[in-house]
């Protein structure tokens, strides 16, 4: 409650309620004057708490809803909620925490040098979208040809989670008005930040996509909305990745190469996971350019 609440337009049961929240008692209050006098100090005893309270260790995570989405984020080199040049999006991958990703924003934030940067990781839940990863070892196992046929059905939830991203992206921009926004993620959440990335209005600017060790989804959808306008996408995988077999980031390329993106391919010796010390140094040299094209 605000120190400067009126306590003289206040009622009994709110002056009460204020009391109680300030760790004393009204039992003793036997006029109304006697309880504004306590609920004058029950707001000095919580303004003096308020003041007392340690601020927030540098970098240490906020959390924050935009849209629907819960969402942790990370100040890197001297960013604000005021003052930032990027602001890059990570969509965790499925059945994963809600801060796995997490991790990342320090060592991205080194690599990007004096770039002030704001990572958000949203989640909706332990999936984006109804993704059955049985289903997807089945495909890989039985070869290319069944997991191109999977890449082109929409899978069950995708349209509520496109609706639910852009208008998370919406919040997001909302608060951090200023410079660059990347939309990035891993595994499903690459698929999902792909998507919400094509979708998105003309109207708002966008200056990447984050594609690490996903797929391509809906591709006849993306190819169309690829002809919207023109992106810059990092695309990384592993070529050992048992997940998601390291043939379908080539699909990406292709895809995105094809409708004359700008695309920076990076492949690594790992399995399903965000690669070595070069690819985070390569997505780092990549996100500082894109907070050039703000």
């Amino acid at each position: 409650m605000a120190a400067n609440v009126d306590v003289d337009s206040m009622g009994v049961k709110a002056m009460k309620e204020l009391i109680r929240s300030a760790g004393l008692s009204h039992a003793d209050c036997c006029e109304k004057a006697d309880l504004r006098n306590r609920s004058r100090e029950a707001l000095a005893r919580l303004a003096e708490a308020k003041a007392r309270r340690p601020a927030p260790a540098p970098g240490a995570p906020e959390t924050a809803t935009f849209g629907k989405w819960p969402t942790i984020v990370k100040y890197a080199n001297g960013a604000t909620r005021d003052a930032h040049d990027l602001v890059v999006a990570m969509l965790h991958g499925v059945n994963a925490p809600p801060d796995d990703l997490v991790p990342l924003c320090d060592p991205m934030g080194q690599l990007v040098g004096g770039t002030r940067c704001v990572f958000a990781f949203p989640s909706a839940g332990p999936q984006w979208w109804d993704l059955d990863p049985n289903r997807w070892a089945t495909a890989a196992a039985a070869g290319e040809g069944a997991l191109a046929s999977l890449i082109r059905e929409p899978p069950a939830g995708f349209d509520a989670c496109r609706a639910d991203g852009l208008a998370f992206v919406a919040a997001l921009r909302e608060t951090f008005p200023q410079g660059a926004l990347v939309l990035g993620g891993f595994s499903q959440g690459a698929m999902t930040a792909t998507d919400l990335a094509l979708s998105l209005p003309k109207s708002v600017p966008l200056a990447g996509i984050l594609h690490i060790s996903g797929a391509p989804l809906v591709v006849e959808k993306w190819a169309r909305d690829l002809a919207e306008r023109r992106h810059h996408i990092l695309i990384s995988h592993g070529e050992a990745d048992p997940t998601l077999p390291f043939v379908v980031s080539t699909w990406t390329r292709e895809l995105f190469n094809g409708a004359g993106a700008a695309v920076e391919y990076h492949k690594h010796p790992g399995g399903h996971g965000v690669g070595d010390e070069a690819t985070l140094r390569a997505i780092g040299a990549w996100l500082k350019r894109a907070a050039a094209r703000a």
